[in-house]
């Protein structure tokens, strides 16, 4: 079985710049250097749907909903809370799929 690259993008506006060079470097020092840990900025939500849901929706759950857009160069999207842990790989994940999913 062939080790496929596994980019995880951490999306959060208030990650300290040092906690993202310590989860870059990560995988590396684990022995995965296939994984990728990277920052990516918050999507720019559309003025007119911040205005009609900011006082019902946590905003950066609608984050989520444009990963596909934000993300589209990617065949498999997978979301997960920073509360999530995974004891096994995501590929068992992914090869149940045939669609990009959002979980």
């Amino acid at each position: 079985m062939s080790i496929e690259d596994l980019d995880i993008y951490i999306f959060n506006e208030q990650v300290v710049t040092e906690d993202l060079r310590v989860l870059a470097k990560l995988p590396t020092v684990v022995g995965k250097p296939h994984v990728h840990v990277k920052p990516h900025a918050l999507v720019e939500l559309p003025s007119e749907l911040v205005a009609q849901v900011k006082d019902h929706v946590n905003l950066l759950y609608l984050q989520r909903i444009f990963l596909p857009v934000v993300l589209a160069d990617y065949e498999h999207v997978l979301y997960l809370d920073n509360d999530t842990i995974l004891y096994e790989s995501v590929d068992q994940l992914f090869n149940q799929l045939d669609a990009t999913v959002i979980g």
